[in-house]
C-alpha cells in the first residue's frame, strides 16, 4: 500500500515541496549532493520553485504536481494533488475499484518494475474521479544521495494537450471562416462596383469615381474628357441573333475597349448598349484621336454570327464648373452627331 514518511528534520523543506506546484526541471547529481539531506531537500526545492506569477503567465502550465520518493518508493514530501490521488485511491478500493486503475498505485508499479536509474517518461491512462478517462504523463527525474536513488515525479495530464490540440483546430477553423468572409466580401463588393455582364464598372462606381477624378483635375489644373460609346444598330442583332448573341457581342466589344486604354482610365458600361469611358489627364483632341481607334478596333471584330459591327462615340471634355450630367450632356449631342452623320464614327463637342 502507498503510504507517507514523515521526517522531522524535512518540516520546512517539505512545505517548500508541498507549496512549489510547479514542474520537475532539475534534480541534484551526486556532484551537487549536501552532506546532509535536509540541504538536498531544500537545493531540490529551490531549483524547483517557480514563482506563482510565472506559472500564471506560462501557456503550458498543465503539470498537475509533483512529489519526492525515497529509495523504498514511499513519498517524503508530497503535494496537495498526490495526496488527493491517494485519498482518491484508498476511496476507490473501498468501493471495490480495482487498484490498477490508481495512477498512484500504477505510477509506483512502473518506476519498481522497470528499475528506473536515469531520467525518463511514461505515458498511462487513468479513470480518475468522477469516472473519466484521462491521460497522465510522469517524468521520473533519478537523484543520488549519499549512494542512493532518490526519486522525483511530475504529473502532467494529457487532458490540457487535448484541449489544446482541440482549441488549435477551432481556431484554424475561425481562420478559415474569417478567410471565407473575406473573400465574400471582397467578391460582394466587386459585384457591387462591376457589371456583372461585362465585368466593366458599373453606372455607381463611374459615378463616384467621376468625382475623384474631377476634384483631383481641379487640384493639379489638369485636363478630364468622357466618352459616350452606343453599339450601332445594336436592336437588330437582338432581334436577328437573339439576346445570347446580343450578350456576347456586348462582352467581345468590352474587351476591346479596355485593351485601347490605359490603366489609369476608367471603362465603364453606362446601361444596355452605351458604354462609357473616363479619361484623365487627357485633352479634347487626344480623346477624340482615341475614340478614332476605338470604332476602328470594333469594326476589326468578326464575332459570329453577327460578324461585321460598329459603334459610334461622342467626345466632351470637363471645363471649370462642369458637373458629370453637364459633360454627358454634351458628349450625347456629340454622339447624336455622330449617329446623324452615318454612325462608325466619333464627333466631339466642346
Amino acid at each position: 500500500m502507498f503510504s507517507f514518511h514523515t521526517h522531522s528534520a524535512l518540516s520546512t523543506t517539505q512545505a517548500k515541496i508541498l507549496q512549489a506546484n510547479s514542474p520537475i526541471k532539475y534534480c541534484l547529481t551526486s556532484s551537487e549532493t549536501s552532506h546532509s539531506f535536509e540541504q538536498y531537500i531544500g537545493e531540490l526545492s529551490r531549483k524547483l520553485a517557480i514563482p506563482t506569477q510565472q506559472r500564471i503567465k506560462s501557456q503550458n502550465d498543465d503539470v498537475l504536481d509533483c512529489m519526492l520518493l525515497s529509495p523504498e518508493l514511499t513519498a517524503i514530501a508530497p503535494n496537495s494533488f498526490i495526496q488527493q490521488l491517494v485519498i482518491y485511491q484508498d476511496e476507490a478500493l473501498a468501493i471495490g475499484i480495482a487498484p490498477s486503475l490508481s495512477p498512484v498505485a500504477d505510477i509506483l508499479a512502473n518506476v519498481a518494475n522497470n528499475n528506473v536509474d536515469t531520467d525518463t517518461r511514461f505515458e498511462e491512462s487513468h479513470w480518475f474521479f468522477d469516472y473519466f478517462w484521462f491521460w497522465l504523463a510522469t517524468f521520473v527525474l533519478v537523484a543520488l544521495f549519499l549512494a542512493y536513488r532518490y526519486y522525483t515525479l511530475a504529473l502532467h495530464s494529457l487532458m490540457l494537450d487535448s484541449k489544446n490540440f482541440e482549441l488549435d483546430l477551432k481556431n484554424k477553423a475561425l481562420l478559415d471562416l474569417q478567410e471565407q468572409l473575406r473573400a465574400r466580401n471582397k467578391k460582394l463588393e466587386y459585384l457591387s462596383t462591376h457589371d456583372s455582364l461585362t465585368s466593366l464598372a458599373n453606372r455607381h462606381f463611374f459615378n463616384e469615381t467621376v468625382l475623384k477624378e474631377l476634384n483631383r483635375a481641379v487640384r493639379h489644373n489638369s485636363q478630364l474628357s468622357l466618352l459616350l460609346i452606343d453599339m450601332d444598330n445594336f436592336k437588330a442583332i437582338n432581334d436577328t441573333y437573339g439576346h445570347s448573341e446580343g450578350d456576347k457581342v456586348l462582352i467581345e466589344t468590352a474587351q476591346v475597349l479596355k485593351k485601347q486604354v490605359r490603366s489609369i482610365d476608367i471603362v465603364g458600361r453606362w446601361g444596355g448598349e452605351e458604354f462609357i469611358i473616363l479619361l484623365p489627364n487627357t485633352s479634347l483632341k487626344d480623346a477624340t484621336m482615341l475614340a478614332n481607334r476605338i470604332c476602328e478596333a470594333v469594326m476589326e471584330q468578326n464575332i459570329t454570327p453577327v460578324q461585321k459591327i460598329s459603334c459610334s462615340i461622342g467626345v466632351s471634355r470637363f471645363k471649370d464648373g462642369d458637373s458629370l450630367d453637364t459633360v454627358f450632356i454634351r458628349a450625347d449631342k456629340a454622339l447624336y452627331e455622330a449617329k446623324a452623320l452615318g454612325k462608325n464614327r466619333a464627333e466631339s463637342l466642346e
